[in-house]
């Protein structure tokens, strides 16, 4: 049987990332593992399920370039079979900078990749919910 090929609009780079998600400062900090990352979204594995058309916040801390703020969809989430670590994978895509009509705010753009041989140490993603007020 003959594979499908992919058809991404941006190049997928394997790296591991820590990332904590939240929905309130004062919960526990919630912790998953990115698997892949690019322009447009990021993979991740989750101990919890989350629901397709959920938008998450993601603060992303890079020591060397400063810490950026990226909002995502998510996508799709699978049941992971035989894995101990992880019960779901999960997609999400980032949100494109929205200009808000009256208003010259607008939500962040995506981040921008390094490339693959300059992967930095230290690297944190911290993900939260975004609330309505904002």
């Amino acid at each position: 049987m003959q594979t499908k090929p992919e058809f991404r609009r941006s190049e997928r780079f394997p790296h591991k990332y820590i990332i904590q998600l939240g929905e309130d400062l004062t919960l526990s900090p919630y912790y998953a593992v990115s698997r892949n990352l690019s322009e447009t979204g990021m993979y991740f594995k989750s101990l919890f399920e989350l629901y397709p058309g959920a938008q998450i916040r993601i603060v992303i801390n890079d020591y060397m370039s400063s810490q950026n703020h990226v909002s995502a969809r998510v996508v799709w989430c699978k049941k992971l079979e035989g894995t101990a670590r992880f019960r779901y994978g999960v997609g999400v895509e980032f949100l494109q900078a929205q200009i808000n009509s009256g208003s010259t705010a607008s939500l962040p753009t995506t981040p921008r990749m390094k490339s693959p041989g300059t992967q930095g140490g230290g690297t944190v993603i911290q993900m939260s919910k975004r609330s309505l007020e904002q």
